[in-house]
């Protein structure tokens, strides 16, 4: 099938094939016989499949398949991805606040920082159809969360060395 995997949630693909079905007499001599695609009811979890077919001669049809993620894959790949914003965002506003003085240094704030930091890829490779490694939410969503969570992570270490424990 033809499609971009890359482009996780959003990829689709799409396939034609061409169908007969034939008749043998005892002739010899075949004879194509009328043919139907009927899509099974049951679909794969978390894809939308569509199938058309059309006739192109005699006997002869071509069937298109074209498959897309779901709806709710889609909403659910959405709904993670902006958890994964969200922690690093908390860790920064966290670390900024001990860094400015507003709050105590605490160590045991820094594992969990370093908690989000490693759950980040776990994270990642729970989004439903495991997109590659490589696509766009690498580059726009993972990377600059793990940046994140780094830059907080020195933030707070450098107040921890500027402060000292509380």
């Amino acid at each position: 099938m033809d499609g971009q995997i890359e482009n996780w949630p959003f990829d689709r693909y799409a396939v034609r094939s061409i169908m007969t079905a034939l008749q043998d007499d005892a002739a010899g001599e075949s004879t194509p016989l009328p043919t139907t695609v009927q899509p099974s009811k049951r679909g794969i979890p978390g894809w939308d499949i569509t199938v058309s077919e059309t006739p192109v001669g005699d006997g002869v049809n071509a069937v298109d398949i074209a498959v897309s993620r779901s709806g709710s894959t889609i909403a659910f790949g959405i709904v993670l991805l902006t958890l994964m914003v969200i922690i690093p965002a908390l860790v920064l506003v966290v670390a900024i606040l001990v860094l400015r003085g507003r709050r105590k240094v605490e160590v045991t704030t820094l594992g969990w920082m370093g908690a989000m930091l490693f759950a980040t890829i776990p994270l990642r490779n729970f989004l439903p159809g495991s997109p590659p490694i490589g696509s766009w939410i690498d580059y726009l969503v993972v990377l600059w969360v793990l940046a994140a969570l780094v830059a907080g992570l020195v933030i707070f270490v450098v107040a921890w060395i500027r402060r000292g424990p509380a």
